[in-house]
């Protein structure tokens, strides 16, 4: 009886060698440049598929991979059967065939009438049955051949077994063909064997050395394209886990921006509401045409980006494999190949890891109440509710220029200090340095300060325009030292005494105000920031959202913004120190 060497050869088969043309096993194997394979006679059907529709005068030589649509090239009178076979899939397919068949056995490689094979011998490099084992060990010039029956083969470990099977690559060249490619060419880049090596090659002067020291070096080298493969993965990994946030970040803002001018139509001309819900809608539908082209954007660039990551992976995976099972013939082999594949994924990067939308830009613009009167025209009256525009901005037209990269953590961006630069603790985070110290904002030397707003200043606001909680008005002050104050509406600066001992802001809002409030502030070219917690919510998880906000909009922001200062009463600085050097190597 003969014995399968793995354990369930039908999955496993099926698994590593389907052809995604036909569906099915791999039979009589053929490898493209990009390491698919694909049924000799499959891939021929693409071929003369392909010739069949070009124009007569017009031969096509370019053909694409039916699996990643890569290119490979057949001259006119070429086929597919002139393609040169990988021997580590050969060795595979020969090896399982039957068992797909439905046998149980390995053949006996001299295809006799016994068929299946009892024993190999590894001298010999071949699977004998009861019959040729019989013959082989008769003739006394086998008495020195080391024989081995397939229940000692199938007690090997897996790592012994793939190399006593493993099917040697034999010379080509006449009168050769029983002869190993043992050596190899450097001058011709090739494998050779012994007699090909001390007739030809070494009469011609040609640099020739033992494969197995070759196929060394080989292996150091496809373990360093394995490793770069597998950081590839990584990031392009990475890569859709940020697509799918930024289209996230788009649903959000889109929602934001809804429900914004929502709520400013509950605020204004009720009289006029038919005219108003006309125009809601007509708001609605514009902020859908945008997020929807936003979205299809995205989804398409992700459909790509995973076919792009899906290529790496099974890459990484053949690599994997040729280094786990390959023979020092298949390494030097495939080596060119291999770096061709890898070059050819790496170049590809930039065209596949760059985002095509990095947000919704489409912001709602506000109209001042006090500018029109109630018993102007229903159109004119409706002008309140203002426009959804979608802006076309730098940050949008060169996504190509946003940095792709994991957070680093060792602050190693140099800036210029500026007034206070140099107080308490300090990080850097992409291109901006962020830094937490106690004091008084309202001394702040910068371009803009988000604060509470006062009793003052809110009682004034209120009566020129509509106002909601949370939203972030901009001010110039002229008794204050920076260039323009952002109030966040609805905290009281005065009420603060009786409410600190509160968690009374949400954590969705307050990620909206301090979100809403960077943006307005780099709107208005604002380089240099202070914020203050205070009025927010003073625990730990405050500040754990404060700097995930803060990291969100860096990730996307033009890299205008030089420094955000953190300044706060005692509590609140205790509590963003603790947070800023958790995250990052402050100092």
């Amino acid at each position: 009886m003969a014995y399968v060497l793995n354990s369930d050869p039908n999955d496993k088969l099926e698994e590593d060698m389907p052809c995604t043309v036909c569906l099915g096993t791999l039979r009589e194997p053929t490898t493209l440049p990009c390491l698919h394979s694909f049924c000799k006679v499959c891939l021929g059907s693409v071929v003369e598929k392909r010739r069949k529709e070009a124009p007569l005068d017009r031969p096509i030589r370019e053909f694409n991979c039916p699996n990643c649509r890569s290119e490979f090239t057949l001259e006119p009178d070429e086929t597919v059967a002139n393609m040169q076979p990988k021997q580590q899939i050969s060795n595979k397919v020969n090896k399982a065939t039957a068992v797909l068949d439905g046998e149980t056995g390995i053949p006996c490689s001299h295809n006799c009438s016994q068929s299946y094979s009892v024993a190999r011998c590894v001298t010999c490099e071949k699977d004998l049955c009861q019959e040729c084992l019989t013959a082989h060990n008769n003739y006394l010039g086998h008495s020195n051949h080391s024989v081995l029956s397939m229940p000692t083969m199938e007690g090997l470990s897996k790592h012994e077994n793939h190399l006593k099977t493993k099917r040697k690559m034999f010379c080509k060249e006449l009168g050769h063909e029983d002869k190993a490619l043992k050596f190899y060419c450097e001058t011709c880049d090739k494998l050779i064997c012994r007699y090909c090596m001390e007739f030809g090659h070494d009469k011609q002067g040609h640099t020739c050395r033992i494969a197995k020291e070759v196929a060394h070096k080989n292996r150091v080298l496809l373990a360093a394209s394995n490793e770069n493969l597998k950081n590839l993965l990584e990031e392009g990994e990475a890569f859709l886990k940020q697509l799918s946030f930024v289209t996230e970040r788009v649903d959000m803002h889109a929602q934001d921006a809804k429900s914004e001018f929502g709520a400013r139509k509950e605020t204004t001309l009720k009289l006029i509401h038919d005219g108003f819900e006309r125009k809601c809608k007509e708001l609605n539908d514009k902020v859908d045409e945008i997020q929807g082209e936003k979205l299809q954007k995205l989804k398409q660039h992700e459909d790509k980006t995973k076919a792009y990551v899906t290529s790496i992976q099974q890459c990484a995976q053949t690599y994997i494999k040729l280094l786990d099972e390959g023979t020092d013939e298949e390494i030097i082999s495939l080596r060119k190949t291999i770096h061709d594949s890898e070059e050819k994924l790496v170049a590809q990067r930039s065209n596949h890891f760059k985002v095509p939308v990095t947000d919704l830009n489409a912001h709602y613009s506000n109209f001042n109440v006090n500018e029109i009167h109630i018993a102007d025209i229903l159109e004119q009256a409706m002008a309140i509710m203002g426009q959804i525009e979608e802006e076309t901005s730098d940050q949008e037209l060169e996504t190509d220029k946003i940095e792709l990269e994991t957070v680093d953590r060792n602050g190693v961006q140099k800036d210029q200090p500026s007034s206070n630069s140099n107080k308490g603790l300090r990080a850097y985070y992409k291109h901006s340095k962020l830094i937490v110290y106690e004091g008084d904002i309202t001394r702040e030397a910068v371009d803009a300060i988000v604060m509470p707003i006062t009793r003052q200043r809110y009682e004034n606001i209120k009566d020129s325009m509509p106002v909601s909680f949370g939203d972030v008005v901009v001010r110039l002050e002229d008794d204050l030292p920076c260039k323009m104050v952002l109030y966040v509406i609805g905290f009281q600066k005065d009420e603060l005494q009786e409410q600190q001992s509160q968690s009374y802001v949400s954590l969705p809002l307050m990620r909206k105000i301090i979100f809403n409030s960077l943006v307005l502030a780099t709107k208005h070219n604002a380089k240099i920031i202070s914020m203050s917690a205070t009025g927010l919510q003073l625990n730990e998880e405050c500040a754990e959202t404060t700097f995930d906000i803060v990291e969100e909009f860096l990730e996307g922001s033009n890299k205008s913004v030089q420094e955000i200062r953190f300044i706060n009463g005692d509590k609140q600085t205790l509590l963003f120190s603790n947070e800023l050097s958790r995250r990052y190597q402050a100092f």
